[in-house]
């Protein structure tokens, strides 16, 4: 693995692990729900984000790290 990739997967992990954060605190306020529409947008942004880094999307025309996955319910 090159410095490149470490990097790479070492962005997508501080992203997958913001992501749990920021989902974990917000998942009762939500339920609840306490937060507004604009919150809510902005999380969903920043979710998208990690989205596309996942699927290696290049429209910004940057080289992304791609994961492939599988349902597993599926």
């Amino acid at each position: 693995m090159t410095p490149q990739d470490r990097q790479k997967f070492a962005t997508l992990a501080t992203m997958i692990r913001g992501a749990i954060l920021a989902l974990g605190y917000a998942v009762d306020d939500i339920e609840q729900g306490r937060w507004s529409p604009a919150e809510l947008r902005n999380l969903a942004a920043s979710v998208d984000k990690l989205g596309e880094q996942l699927r290696g999307s290049t429209a910004s025309g940057n080289n992304r790290v791609v994961v492939d996955s599988v349902r597993a319910d599926r």
